[in-house]
């Protein structure tokens, strides 16, 4: 048996995670900065959407490197 879930239970499974495997940053939060996890510290960059695929999102670092960031990982969010 299948059960339903309400408005509410769905408001909160849909919390701000920037994407999941599959789906496109670029439809869901558009170009943005975005921050993550290196080391002991956090780094941030520029979102580059037109380089995004189904697994992976793209950032350009300040110091104007590419970094690779999975989509459905912890370790980076949108600012």
């Amino acid at each position: 048996m299948q059960t339903t879930k309400t408005n509410q239970d769905t408001a909160r499974l849909e919390l701000p995670i920037l994407s999941k495997a599959g789906s496109k940053v670029g439809e869901k939060v558009g170009s943005g900065t975005v921050q993550w996890r290196f080391g002991a510290g956090v780094a941030k960059g520029e979102l580059m959407p037109e380089q995004e695929t189904d697994t992976m999102c793209y950032a350009r670092t300040e110091k104007g490197n590419t970094k690779a960031l999975g989509k459905g990982k912890d370790y980076w969010w949108k600012c």
